[in-house]
C-alpha cells in the first residue's frame, strides 16, 4: 500500500517547487531584508549623527553670530571690549576715508 503512495507522487512537480522555493527566498527575500536592514541602519545613521552635528553646528553658529553681532566685554582687566561688527566696518571706512 505504501508503494502506491509513492507511486502517485509527482515529483517533478515537487522538484520544481523545491527550486522555486529556494531561488525566491536566496535571490529575492534574503537581499530584500538585507536592504531594508541597510535602510534602517542609514535613517538610525542620520538621526543619530547628522541632527547631532546639526544641533551642535546651529548651537556654535548662534554663539558666533551673538558675538559678532553685540557690544560684549572680552577681558574685563584689561578693559577689551568687542563691538558688532557692522559698527566695526563703520569706523574702519571713516577711518580709512579721513587718511590722505
Amino acid at each position: 500500500m505504501a508503494d502506491k503512495d509513492y507511486a502517485k507522487m509527482n515529483t517533478p512537480l515537487i522538484v520544481t517547487i523545491g527550486i522555486v522555493t529556494t531561488i525566491l527566498v536566496f535571490g529575492v527575500i534574503v537581499p530584500g531584508v538585507r536592504a531594508l536592514l541597510y535602510y534602517m541602519e542609514d535613517a538610525y545613521d542620520y538621526e543619530h549623527r547628522v541632527t547631532v552635528v546639526d544641533k551642535e553646528l546651529d548651537a556654535h553658529r548662534k554663539d558666533s553670530t551673538n558675538k559678532l553681532s553685540h557690544y560684549r566685554v572680552v577681558t574685563p582687566e584689561s578693559g577689551i571690549a568687542a563691538i558688532p561688527i557692522e559698527r566695526a566696518m563703520e569706523l574702519y571706512v571713516e577711518q580709512q576715508k579721513k587718511q590722505p
